[in-house]
């Protein structure tokens, strides 16, 4: 905290720095089941658990706030200060909303040049809620003029209660801001999960959890957008962490470039033909000559078909694997194992 206060280290490194030293010191962890939120953890007598990364940055925070909070005060005696004002930010907490840019009495409220104001008791429970984002600044009621004037605020807090639709579904600012503080929860649990198959050795589980850190991402990204909030990517880091590619990247490497027997050019292999290929089991036969040889050297090429988003695929049946592909993109799009009693068909039709 003292080292955030004083700028000698910034927020981020201070916070590694901190669970660096927790580790090194033998601090005891336990990691919840990979069926479910994986990561070390914080459990507080209440029942209640916060991932160990989460509390660290939580406290740093609010001992960095209560730093700054007291040199405000003693500031504040210094010029005789009789009150209080409230920073404004956006997408406050619903109950929080009101105080945000408001002035308040030091001690009992009181009118001043025909302007009533509140006691801040009246408030200061909620300044002191844990993780409330909100601090106050010493002020001299009637003469410290206010950050945000009257109709300047007013339109904020009119913009904080508006809503946005994302697919289907309508969000305020701050319940926008509570899912972005989900899904990068979520990333940090697949980062974990993926630190944990790197150390078990388990290749196939790490690219399966990078598959799934890509898609929360993206998702990230594309809430983020729609909702015109900042995107907060520091609040996905975990310490050990290492991108690597998932087997459709791996599939891609591989057979991109490759030309169909009639000429498509494949640009990728999508995450669903991996996913299908799972789900399947079929992965150990969904090998890149497998999958060359269907493409160059079918058994047989099914008719182009368009699905009710006007995209358009076609089926080729090699000899192990029968592969869709997007026509327009040349992105492969799924994948099944050929029957041998469909192989040998085409086989027979190939011959006559």
């Amino acid at each position: 905290v003292i080292a955030v206060t004083t700028g000698t280290e910034d927020f981020y490194s201070v916070m590694r720095k901190s669970l660096k030293e927790m580790a090194d010191s033998g601090v005891r962890t336990k990691y919840m089941p990979l069926s479910g939120s994986a990561g070390k953890t914080v459990d507080y007598a209440s029942g209640y658990s916060r991932r160990l990364d989460t509390a660290v940055r939580q406290n740093i925070l609010w001992g960095a706030k209560m730093c700054y909070q007291g040199i405000a005060e003693e500031v504040g005696e210094e010029f005789g200060a009789d009150g209080y004002e409230i920073d404004y930010h956006p997408n406050p907490r619903p109950s929080h909303a009101e105080m945000g840019g408001r002035m308040y009495a030091a001690g009992r409220g009181k009118r001043v040049d025909g302007i009533y104001y509140p006691s801040i008791s009246t408030v200061q429970p909620l300044l002191d809620d844990y993780g409330c984002l909100h601090s106050k600044t010493p002020v001299i009621l009637g003469v410290s003029p206010p950050t945000i004037d009257k109709k300047q605020l007013e339109r904020l807090k009119e913009s904080d209660r508006q809503k946005l639709e994302y697919e289907g579904k309508k969000y305020t600012g701050y319940e926008a801001t509570q899912v972005q503080r989900k899904l990068e929860t979520a990333a940090r649990h697949a980062k974990d999960r993926q630190n944990i198959a790197a150390a078990a050795g388990d290749d196939t589980l790490r690219r399966e959890e990078q598959a799934k850190l890509n898609a929360i991402t993206n998702q990230y990204k594309k809430f983020s957008n729609a909702m015109g909030l900042p995107t907060k990517p520091e609040r996905m880091s975990v310490s050990g962490y290492h991108r690597v590619k998932t087997q459709s990247q791996l599939w891609t490497t591989e057979v991109k470039g490759t030309k169909t027997y009639n000429g498509i050019m494949i640009t990728e292999v999508s995450q669903h033909f991996y996913d299908q290929a799972k789900k399947r089991g079929i992965l150990d036969i969904t090998t890149k000559d497998n999958i060359v040889n269907t493409l160059t050297k079918p058994l047989n090429i099914g008719k182009i078909k368009t699905d009710n988003e006007g995209r358009s695929s076609q089926r080729f049946v090699g000899e192990k694997l029968s592969i869709s592909i997007n026509n327009d993109t040349g992105v492969l799009v799924t994948v099944w194992q050929t029957s041998s009693k469909r192989a040998n068909k085409y086989k027979r039709d190939m011959d006559e």
